[in-house]
């Protein structure tokens, strides 16, 4: 400690405070804080008697304080990136948070609220304006906030007999959070199109943006949304089997999938 910057520039000046008490804090996993006083070394004893109970009354505070400040970091990442989402998309794009309060809209997105036929705004809330539609859609986020694994990230549904297509996917964490007081800023990307006309391929600008997934991995993720197995993949990309397995569990770790069956629906989503 004695040689830190924080001793020689703040603590050193002040004179014969060689001695301190101190608490450790962990905020999150990786980020511990060290809350300490510097006294001198004569009144070490009376000093820890005093502030001991001080220190230890506002260390709950304090780790509060601070990883709420966390909080409010990450969603404003992730609000960035899914607002640079949103944008790039060509279909009718939103952001949306746990209770679908709307975040960002690109400019298709924009004028299907403005015409409220198939969305709609209500107190900033975004609704379907197709009711089992909408019911699938608490239901998917709901579901995503609770952890639970599902294979359905998209749905199909009428509305004045035209059939539409919406995606909801979880724009992913950026690191651990600890404490059951802590509640994660999660926010969604929702993707709504006309569900006729030919499929588009995946889009890999997409898929790099959204999961950080390298081009070797979006190529094989545009073969496995063909229906490829692992054997016709790897042939096709010239790899051995084996490779293509590792190269399928990194990208099961980024998206957040376990199964290649949810990677697929998760890929379908976006394409």
């Amino acid at each position: 400690f004695g040689n830190t910057e924080f001793y020689n520039d703040w603590v050193r000046p002040l004179g014969k405070r060689d001695d301190g008490i101190g608490v450790k804090l962990r905020v999150t996993p990786d980020t511990p804080i060290i809350l300490s006083m510097q006294v001198p070394d004569r009144d070490r004893v009376q000093a820890e008697t005093f502030l001991t109970p001080i220190i230890q009354q506002i260390q709950g505070s304090v780790v509060r304080s601070i990883a709420t400040g966390y909080l409010r970091l990450e969603r404003e990442s992730k609000i960035a990136a899914a607002a640079a989402l949103v944008g790039r998309a060509p279909d009718v794009a939103f952001a949306v948070d746990r209770r679908l309060t709307l975040i960002e809209a690109n400019g298709a997105g924009e004028r299907a609220l403005s015409v409220g036929d198939l969305v709609a705004s209500r107190g900033n809330q975004l609704r379907l304006c197709c009711d089992s539609a909408q019911k699938w859609l608490e239901r998917a986020v709901a579901g995503m906030v609770s952890g639970m694994p599902s294979d359905d990230y998209r749905h199909v549904f009428l509305h004045h007999g035209q059939p539409y297509r919406i995606s909801v996917l979880r724009v992913p964490e950026h690191g651990p959070l600890q404490g059951g007081f802590l509640v994660r800023p999660y926010v969604f990307l929702l993707l709504i199109r006309a569900a006729t006309g030919p499929q588009m391929a995946v889009d890999s600008a997409m898929l790099r943006s959204l999961y950080g997934l390298t081009p070797a991995e979006t190529r094989l993720c545009a073969l496995l949304l063909q229906n490829l197995s692992l054997s016709q993949c790897a042939v096709r990309l010239s790899l051995t089997r084996e490779t293509v397995r590792d190269r399928l569990k990194k990208i099961f770790q980024k998206t957040g999938t376990n199964r290649q069956a949810s990677l697929i629906s998760l890929l379908a989503g976006l394409a």
